[in-house]
C-alpha cells in the first residue's frame, strides 16, 4: 500500500463542499456546512446556481483558507511521515481483516488535507 497525503488547496475544499450542497443530498449533509462556518449565507447558496455558488465560497473561505494553509501543510507533512512509520503494521492488520495479502496492492491512494470541519 502506498498513501500520499496531499494539500490541493482551495478549490478542492470548494469541490469537495459544493458535493454536498445538492438538492439531492440529505438536510442532515447540508446543514453541517452552516454549523462549521455559521458566517456563510445559506439563503444566498440556495437560491443561486453552481458557478455562483462556487464564486460565493471562493469569495467567503479564502482567507480562513489562508489562515489554515500552514496547519494543512503540518498536516500533510505529520500524517505522511505517520503512515511511512506505520505503513507496514496498517498493511498487516488491514491484511488480517480483509483475508488478503496487501503487499504491492493500492499503490497509488491519495488523501487530501482540507479545510478543517471547525473555523
Amino acid at each position: 500500500m502506498q498513501i500520499t497525503f496531499c494539500a490541493p488547496g482551495l478549490a478542492y475544499s470548494i469541490d469537495s463542499i459544493l458535493l454536498f450542497q445538492t438538492e439531492e443530498t440529505g438536510n442532515w449533509w447540508r446543514d453541517s456546512l452552516y454549523c462549521f462556518y455559521p458566517q456563510l449565507d445559506r439563503t444566498r447558496m440556495e437560491q443561486t446556481a453552481k458557478p455562483e455558488q462556487e464564486a460565493y465560497l471562493r469569495e467567503a473561505l479564502s482567507d480562513i483558507y489562508q489562515q489554515a494553509a500552514r496547519e494543512i501543510v503540518e498536516k500533510k507533512e505529520a500524517y505522511q511521515a505517520h503512515w511511512e512509520e506505520n505503513r507496514q503494521a496498517v498493511e498487516d492488520v488491514l491484511g488480517n481483516i480483509f483475508r488478503m495479502p496487501l503487499a504491492g496492492r493500492f499503490q497509488n491512494v491519495q488523501a487530501n488535507i482540507t479545510l478543517r470541519a471547525y473555523p
